[in-house]
């Protein structure tokens, strides 16, 4: 008797052992900053020049090549942005929002740099405006002004 006691307290506690073992890996132990960063990072690229507007209409320059990676320690490099419309001149990268969908992106440290991230699984669409030739971002000639959508796929 004290041999099926034993065992079956030893089942009770492997099974208990085991379930405790099976919990979520869920990101809820992450702050809403650490989640919006895993949601962003990696390489995201266009799949060609009509991925990327201006005001709506496609965007000057041969873009087909674009992308633009972000890393979890804030860092951003962007690839194949076309000479004639400089507007990427981004290093680092804030995040921002109240959720992992919609996330409100500063770059470079400066509040006048900012663009919205709207993310839907491997797909994103950043966004931000451009009003003047002076806007960061690199904005370097009149063509750059005005609102740029880019959809990117990671």
């Amino acid at each position: 008797m004290k041999t099926i006691n034993y065992l079956l307290s030893l089942i009770v506690i492997l099974s208990v052992w085991a379930i405790q073992g099976c919990s979520s890996d869920d990101d809820s132990d992450l702050t809403l900053e650490q989640q919006q960063l895993l949601a962003l990072s990696g390489t995201w690229s266009v799949s060609g020049d009509a991925d990327v507007k201006l005001g709506g209409n496609d965007a000057p320059g041969n873009w087909s090549g674009f992308s633009i990676n972000f890393t979890e320690l804030k860092v951003v490099s962007v690839n194949n942005v076309p000479s004639e419309t400089t507007i990427f001149q981004v290093s680092s990268f804030d995040v921002g929002g109240t959720n992992t969908e919609t996330i409100n992106l500063t770059f470079n440290d400066d509040e006048n740099e900012t663009a919205v991230a709207n993310i839907n699984g491997d797909t994103m669409t950043l966004s931000f405006q451009l009003d003047t030739q002076e806007d960061k971002l690199g904005a370097r000639t009149n063509s750059v002004t005005g609102t740029w959508t880019f959809e990117l796929t990671r």
